[in-house]
């Protein structure tokens, strides 16, 4: 099962969600945690920031 991001594309739509648009992910990760829609500028080669 999966979820698709749906953006309704117009100028009150933020630019990081009309990105997003279209983008499928499965419903849960192989470990039971939800999906999260990955947005481009924070794709994987981005660093990771520890606290």
């Amino acid at each position: 099962m999966t979820k698709v991001w749906d953006s309704a594309l117009d100028d009150r739509t933020r630019e990081s969600h009309q990105e997003l648009d279209g983008q499928e992910v499965p419903m849960f990760d192989d470990d039971g945690s939800p999906g999260l829609f990955v947005s481009p500028e924070t794709r994987p080669n981005t660093p990771a920031v520890s606290g």
